[in-house]
């Protein structure tokens, strides 16, 4: 969609596919995602299908019966044996390191977690990890988020936070057409596009409360700013899981059925 027949021609990776072959080649989980444009759930949903996959495969009976399908079992077939037991329900390889392998071992009796449960909590600490300790460019930060998997209704102080990259300055920030100083409206609508965007990339949600926090105005200034940019999805946390009195998708989604019902005749 949207692609000239020329790039449909080109017939490159799918999406998903390209993910798994990024993730064979053992580049970190982070930058996949970041450079795919996928959820840290839905990175985790395609490493699941591959895992049930590989199993599949060894068994010698599957036959894909899609594209996707297809691709991945090429890959799987020249994966490396690491990567595969990894995305398994196999034990971990014995090739971890003496830390990782005890604190494995604890979790397995301490806390009866299945290698699927543990390979996830590998996963996140290898994220968290980089995310806290890699080099980051002048002006970002790093921000705790509520995790984009917390359901609404939910306590803020139940839920799961995460840690979003939010890049605070960006000089393309004062390359708006509005230039007066003293009308900073476009200025501190690109910054809320932009904190909220990067912080989905990251796999959480922010609120207009975190916004007011970031940017040091009142949440209703926020609020209207949005407002005034009707065409424009700011994905807070509010519009994705459709809370409070924000753009409700019931209301959508009753919008759009209703035109599709035929008024009957009189």
């Amino acid at each position: 969609m949207g692609l000239s027949k020329k790039d449909r021609a080109r017939a490159g990776l799918m999406r998903s596919s390209w993910v798994v072959q990024q993730y064979f080649k053992g580049h970190s989980p982070q930058e996949i995602r970041r450079t795919a444009a996928v959820s840290r759930q839905r990175f985790s949903d395609i490493l699941d299908r591959v895992g049930d996959l590989t199993q599949r495969v060894s068994e010698g009976t599957f036959q894909p019966s899609t594209r996707e399908e297809a691709e991945w079992v090429e890959l799987i077939k020249t994966a490396p044996k690491e990567r595969l037991a990894e995305i398994t329900a196999q034990p971990l390889t014995p090739r971890e390191s003496g830390e990782w392998s005890d604190f494995r071992k604890e979790l397995e009796a301490d806390f009866g977690l299945s290698p699927v449960k543990i390979r996830a909590v590998r996963q996140s600490l290898e994220e968290i990890t980089q995310t806290l300790s890699e080099t980051r460019p002048d002006g970002e930060v790093i921000y705790w988020a509520v995790s984009a998997g917390e359901p609404a209704g939910k306590p803020l102080e139940r839920c799961q936070l995460v840690p979003v990259r939010l890049t605070l300055f960006d000089p393309a920030d004062m390359s708006v057409s509005d230039r007066d100083l003293n009308r900073l409206n476009q200025i501190k609508f690109n910054k809320v596009l932009r904190y909220a965007t990067e912080a989905k990339r990251d796999g959480g949600y922010l609120t207009y409360a975190d916004l007011g926090y970031l940017l040091g105005i009142h949440t209703e200034a926020i609020r209207r700013l949005v407002q005034q940019n009707p065409q424009v999805v700011v994905p807070l946390r509010g519009l994705e899981c459709d809370i409070g009195r924000g753009v409700s998708h019931r209301k959508k989604i009753i919008e759009f059925t209703s035109r599709c019902i035929p008024k009957r005749k009189s």
